[in-house]
C-alpha cells in the first residue's frame, strides 16, 4: 500500500507490519533506485518503500514521476 498526495506519503511498513505517515514538511530528500523510494525526514530516520509490490513497471514509473514532482514542491 502506498500513497502519495501533496502533503504526505503513507505507506505499509513491512518491517513494522504498520501504515506510515511522512509529512511532506518533514521531508529532507527523496532518492529512488531501480524498485526502492529512500524517503529521509527531519528526525534523521530513513523509509525505505519497496515499489516492486505496487503493480505495474508503469505504476511504479507514475509514483516516481509524482515523488520527483512533490520533490521539487519541497525544494521549492
Amino acid at each position: 500500500m502506498l500513497e502519495i498526495t501533496d502533503d504526505k506519503i503513507t505507506y505499509l511498513s513491512e518491517e513494522q507490519n504498520e501504515l506510515i505517515s511522512i509529512q511532506s514538511e518533514d521531508i529532507i530528500s527523496i532518492e529512488h533506485k531501480f524498485c526502492e523510494l529512500q524517503i529521509r525526514t527531519r528526525d534523521e530516520q530513513v523509509h525505505n518503500i519497496n515499489l516492486l509490490n505496487t503493480g505495474s513497471e508503469q505504476t511504479r514509473w507514475e509514483i516516481k514521476e509524482h515523488i520527483k514532482e512533490l520533490t521539487e514542491t519541497i525544494k521549492g
